[in-house]
C-alpha cells in the first residue's frame, strides 16, 4: 500500500511545485531589472522581464498574486531609482495609481505588457536625461570640492551631501570627466598646493593643513608622487627665478 501511494503523492507534489509562484526569483528579477533601468539598458530590462513572465505562465493567473508580483517589482524599481536621486512619480502623470492599474489586468500577458511599457518608458527617460543629469551632478561635486578644499573630502562625504549612493556617484564622475574622483581630488589639491607654494605666503605645513592634509609628511609624499619633486624643491626653484 505504501509503495502504490508514493508515486501518486510525488506526482501531486511535482504538480504543486509547477504551479507555485517563484517569489525568490521575483525578487532577483526585481534586482536585475532595477539595475538595467538605472543604466537605461532597455534591451536587458525587457529580456529580464520577459524571462520571468514566461516562468509565471506555468502557474494559473490569480489577480491578487499578479498584483503582488507587480507591486514587488515596481517597489524595487522605485527604490533603485530613488537611490540615484530620481523620484518615479516625476516620470508619470499625476494620479497614476500602480495598484489600480495592476488590478485591471486579467492575464499574465496583460500584466507583462503593462510592466514592459512602463519599463521601456523608464529606460527612455534615463537615456534622454542621464547626460544632462550626470553633468549637473558632476558640476555639484566639483563645486563642493572647491568650497571644501580645506577638508579631507571623500566621495562618501559628497554622496551624503547629495543623498546619492557613493558607488553611483563615482561611476558618473568617471563617465563624465574621464578620471576617477580620487584622481581628480589629488590633481586639484596638488595644483592648488603648487600655486600656494610659488606665491610664497605659506610654509609647507600650512599649505598641507589648508588643503586637508592632516600629516605634512603624507602631503610631501603625495606632492612628489604627483609632480616628480618635493615642495622644498619647488620653493628652491621659485627662489632661483
Amino acid at each position: 500500500m505504501v509503495c502504490t501511494a508514493m508515486p501518486e503523492n510525488n506526482r501531486d507534489v511535482r504538480h504543486r511545485k509547477k504551479r507555485s509562484i517563484p517569489w525568490t526569483e521575483t525578487m532577483e528579477t526585481g534586482r536585475k531589472l532595477s539595475e538595467a533601468i538605472r543604466y537605461a539598458d532597455e534591451q536587458s530590462a525587457t529580456q529580464i522581464l520577459a524571462a520571468h513572465l514566461q516562468k509565471l505562465t506555468d502557474s494559473p493567473y490569480h489577480k491578487a498574486t499578479a498584483v503582488r508580483i507587480g507591486i514587488e517589482l515596481w517597489t524595487m524599481i522605485t527604490y533603485s531609482l530613488y537611490d540615484i536621486g530620481l523620484a518615479i512619480d516625476q516620470l508619470f502623470p499625476e494620479g497614476d495609481d500602480i495598484c489600480n492599474e495592476l488590478f485591471k489586468k486579467n492575464s499574465w500577458d496583460e500584466l507583462g505588457m503593462f510592466l514592459k511599457n512602463n519599463v521601456v518608458n523608464l529606460c527612455n527617460h534615463q537615456r534622454w536625461e542621464e547626460n544632462v543629469k550626470h553633468r549637473q551632478l558632476v558640476e555639484q561635486m566639483i563645486d563642493y570640492v572647491h568650497h571644501h578644499l580645506g577638508k579631507n573630502i571623500t566621495l562618501q562625504d559628497i554622496a551624503d551631501e547629495l543623498y546619492i549612493s557613493r558607488n553611483y556617484l563615482g561611476q558618473i564622475f568617471k563617465k563624465v570627466t574621464g578620471e576617477s574622483f580620487k584622481s581628480y581630488m589629488t590633481r586639484v589639491r596638488m595644483e592648488k598646493a603648487k600655486q600656494m607654494i610659488q606665491e610664497g605666503n605659506y610654509l609647507i605645513y600650512e599649505v598641507s593643513a589648508k588643503l586637508g592634509f592632516g600629516n605634512p609628511a603624507y602631503f610631501t609624499t603625495t606632492f612628489k608622487k604627483y609632480t616628480g619633486y618635493t615642495p622644498t624643491d619647488l620653493i628652491y626653484r621659485a627662489s632661483c627665478k
